[in-house]
């Protein structure tokens, strides 16, 4: 009996599967990946040493509203081919999802996961060896904490480091700060020295002097 044909259509399946998994996830569309930000690279685990990338942030303290510019870089002498980048509210867990919105990066794209828009930025493909990739995020009108950004970086299909923290988070301050009243300091008052007569009363003495003399 012939195997041939059977071993090849199964191969054939095989193949398509790896194909499709490949041009799903090499083009950055990882919105389902949105919940773990972990790309599906057959059964590579993430890289749990320390990672060659890292996620600069150009201030630590902002204003509701304003924005800042963070960095994807290589702290080595490696480069990267795609990343994932969302940030978070500190004092919440992740799955409660992404704050704030991001700019076009200048290697990538932009998406939308669940529950918000524009507040995911992904590689656009990984053909492209990447060292530095900037990107502008804007904070929440609304909101007031501590966001820290996590990044996923992927090397290469079974190098890559998920949800690395960046190394600073960023202060969101409420964009009118309450200011206490200072009391009123009284302006001093001067004092005559002591045993001498105020203006007024030498005044007033002098006129009743003067009228008593006129009545004579």
């Amino acid at each position: 009996m012939n195997f041939r044909p059977n071993f090849l259509l199964a191969l054939s399946v095989q193949l398509l599967c790896f194909v499709s998994v490949l041009e799903a996830y090499s083009n950055g569309s990882l919105t389902d990946a949105c919940y773990t930000m972990a790309p599906v690279h057959g059964d590579a685990q993430p890289n749990t040493g320390p990672c060659s990338y890292e996620t600069a942030l150009s201030e630590t303290t902002i204003i509701q509203g304003e924005s800042l510019t963070i960095t994807l870089r290589n702290i080595t002498n490696n480069s990267f081919r795609g990343y994932m980048t969302m940030a978070f509210d500190a004092s919440k867990p992740d799955d409660a999802g992404p704050v704030g919105t991001f700019g076009m990066p200048t290697d990538g794209q932009i998406l939308s996961c669940p529950d918000g828009a524009n507040n995911t930025i992904s590689h656009k493909d990984n053909n492209s060896l990447k060292r530095n990739v900037q990107a502008n995020w804007t904070a929440p009108v609304d909101f007031v904490g501590t966001v820290v950004f996590k990044t996923t970086f992927v090397k290469g299909e079974s190098t890559f480091w998920v949800k690395e923290p960046s190394a600073e988070s960023v202060t969101i301050l409420t964009s009118t700060p309450s200011t206490e009243t200072q009391p009123s300091t009284p302006s001093p008052t001067t004092v005559p020295p002591s045993g001498a007569p105020s203006l007024s009363y030498s005044w007033i003495t002098g006129f009743i002097l003067l009228m008593l003399a006129f009545s004579h």
